[in-house]
């Protein structure tokens, strides 16, 4: 269960977070997951590889930047909210954003 089925009580930022995090992990890390497993592994790492597209998505998206401004707390929250929409999509995958 990720926390899109869950009733916290985010804000308007932390809810836009977990929606987008969802998505990408929904539309991008479950597919090229599933690739990923049925490739052998130096397949994976090769030139045109899906993991490449996922990370330039992921970057894109800017799920890994934490504004400054935010207080640690809020930071703590926002990494935990995209955190587990990326282990929901694909924890392997997910921790090569890492």
């Amino acid at each position: 269960m990720a926390t899109a089925d869950l009733n916290f009580d985010f804000n308007d930022t932390e809810r836009a977070v977990r929606d987008t995090a969802h998505r990408f992990a929904e539309d991008v890390l479950r597919p090229v997951g599933i690739e990923l497993d049925k490739m052998e592994p130096d397949q994976v790492i090769t030139d045109g590889s899906p993991l490449y597209d996922a990370h330039r998505q992921y970057r894109e998206l800017g799920l890994g930047v934490i504004d400054p401004e935010l207080t640690p707390l809020e930071q703590a929250r926002l990494q935990a909210i995209v955190w587990d929409e990326m282990g929901w999509g694909d924890s392997g995958l997910a921790i090569s954003f890492a």
